[in-house]
This record gives structure tokens, C-alpha cells and sequence, in this order.
């Protein structure tokens, strides 16, 4: 290789990745640098980093989205992959009423013990008896609860589609043109029910819910088209709570600050050092109901090919 280059490689499973380390080390280049040489030294020095991440959060020092954000950094997630996009959860199940009640009586914060896809009972079953009852069709594929996952490419560029580099995205995922009106993204409270109650859709939220009003309203005009039932699409209908886009991202936000999701889903996000850097790809959290067929995440941990892109800043 030539002196300074820099190289990145890609292997298809973990273990030929062990073994051209291995012979890498055998030969014994001069340049080697002592933690290169040992295959564990990443993952203790994540490890160090999430517990001291997990002592700032217990100890009141980082607030609950400080702490999801920066567990998405050290799980390998960027703004610069589509396909590793920083994911956080739902924190309120409430879009229907006239007011935002965040104390604990006022039933408005989501169960963060479960995921999406666990959360309404009568779906749960039916994901757990396609589980039980799934035959390889001749594959050599394996069981699964959900045929989507909580966060993918689409699922960034459909929340996000009135901004760029994600307008143009969604266009040229699509052939170039948008995808048919009722399948983009119209409302928060239509998203969340569909969320609820599809056997198609376990999705989470992407990070710009919780600072970006941005992404909540169509400045650039957008002909989105109207949806079946005549209504048109144009800024992203917002839950009665809020007055505004602006109103609802501080009101959202003061949801994920506030003390309740501390309390509630301590659970959400893999506390398990073990599995906090692979965790947010497919969280040990999920428990049994949380397995997503092998064509979205790898039974070894490994992820799709990734694509950059590129990030609009919200202030």
C-alpha cells in the first residue's frame, strides 16, 4: 500500500473480519500501532465511554435527550448515513387532546419498556403467532416479528421530505417523482395511530422531532398532492396541543426532559454495555417481540450497505 493511504474494508460476517486481523498481526508490520494489534481495545474503550455516558445520565448531569443522542454516536449512528440515522423514540402516545398534561397522572408518555410494534396488545399477539408460525419458504431464513424496522433510509426520508437533501431523496427513491400522497408523511397523530395498529409500520422518530421546526412545515412549496379523501398536504398536521410548529417541537422536547421518561424507559435504549453499540441497530431491549427479518439486520449484528448524505442544520 502506498505510504499514508488510507484503507477501509468491509467483510461479510465477523469472523473472516477476525481472521484477516489475525494474519494482518502475524506478519507483524512495522508501522503497527499496539492498540491495532489487539481486537478488543474499540470495544473496551466504547464500553469506558458508556459507562461514564450512563453515569452522567443517573446522576442527573446529561439530560434524557442528551443521553439518547450521544448513544447514538456511540453506536455508530451519523447525520452523514441514511442508513445509521440517529433514532429516538416516541416519547408521547397522547395527539389527540387540547392539552399537554406531562405529569405523571396525565397518561400522556408511551411506554418505553416496549417497542412500537409491542405496544397495542392485539398486535402483539399477531406478531408473536407470525413468529411461532413462520415456515422457511426455501431461504434458509429465519423467524421474525416485524417485516419493517423501528428505523431505516425510508423512514428518514419520509418524516423529513420538506427538506433538502431529503426532498430530492425522496424523489429520486421513487423515479422522480413523490410517492403517492397517503403513503408520505401528512400528520404526527395519523403517523403515530399507524404506528399502533399496521402490521407494515414500527417505526420510531428521527432526532429533528425534538429541535427542528423546520421539517414541519413545506417553505419550499412542495406539490405533495392530496390523499384520497380529498385532504391536501402541505405543512405536517400537528396534535391540538400545539399552537405551531415551534410550539410543539418545545413542548416535545420538555416531554423528553422532563423526569417521567426517566422513570419509564430507562429500559429503551440497551443498558447492557455488551449491547449498547450494536443495541440501537436491534436493541436487546426488544425481548422476545423484537426480532426484524434478517433482510434489515443481521443475525451477527452486521448492517446494510450504508450511503452518505448529506444533513440540513435546524437551529
Amino acid at each position: 500500500m502506498p505510504q499514508g493511504a488510507a484503507h477501509f474494508l468491509t467483510f461479510a460476517d465477523r469472523e473472516t473480519r477476525r481472521k484477516v486481523h489475525r494474519a494482518i498481526v502475524a506478519l507483524r508490520p512495522p508501522r503497527l500501532e499496539a492498540a491495532s494489534a489487539n481486537a478488543n481495545f474499540g470495544r473496551h474503550l466504547l464500553e469506558t465511554r458508556y459507562q461514564e455516558l450512563q453515569q452522567a445520565w443517573e446522576t442527573h448531569r446529561i439530560s434524557n435527550l442528551d443521553y439518547l443522542l450521544r448513544l447514538n454516536t456511540i453506536s455508530g449512528r451519523s447525520y452523514n448515513d441514511l442508513t445509521q440515522y440517529p433514532v429516538l423514540p416516541w416519547v408521547l402516545q397522547d395527539y389527540t387532546s387540547a392539552e399537554l398534561d406531562l405529569t405523571e397522572a396525565g397518561g400522556m408518555f408511551r411506554d418505553l419498556s416496549k417497542p412500537v410494534g409491542a405496544l397495542e396488545p392485539g398486535r402483539a399477539d399477531k406478531f408473536a403467532e407470525r413468529f411461532a408460525t413462520y415456515q422457511d419458504p426455501g431461504m434458509d431464513s429465519k423467524p421474525f416479528h416485524y417485516g419493517s424496522h423501528y428505523s431505516s433510509a425510508g423512514i428518514v426520508l419520509y418524516y423529513l421530505i420538506r427538506m433538502e437533501p431529503f426532498t430530492t431523496g425522496n424523489i429520486q427513491l421513487q423515479g422522480g417523482r413523490f410517492d403517492v400522497p397517503d403513503r408520505l408523511f401528512g400528520g404526527i397523530g395519523e403517523t403515530w395511530h399507524s404506528c399502533l395498529t399496521s402490521m407494515a409500520d414500527v417505526k420510531e422518530l428521527v432526532p429533528e422531532f425534538f429541535y427542528c421546526a423546520e421539517f414541519l412545515r413545506n417553505e419550499n412549496a412542495l406539490d405533495l398532492g392530496a390523499t384520497q379523501s380529498g385532504v391536501a398536504l402541505g405543512d405536517v398536521r400537528l396534535p391540538p396541543w400545539a399552537s405551531s410548529a415551534e410550539d410543539f417541537i418545545a413542548k416535545h422536547r420538555a416531554a423528553a426532559w422532563s423526569k417521567w421518561p426517566s422513570w419509564l424507559g430507562h429500559s429503551w435504549p440497551p443498558r447492557a454495555p455488551q449491547t449498547a453499540f450494536e443495541g440501537l441497530r436491534l436493541p436487546s431491549a426488544l425481548g422476545r417481540r423484537g426480532l426484524a427479518p434478517q433482510v434489515t439486520a443481521g443475525s451477527d449484528g452486521s448492517s446494510a450497505t450504508r450511503r452518505p448524505s448529506r444533513h440540513s442544520h435546524c437551529a
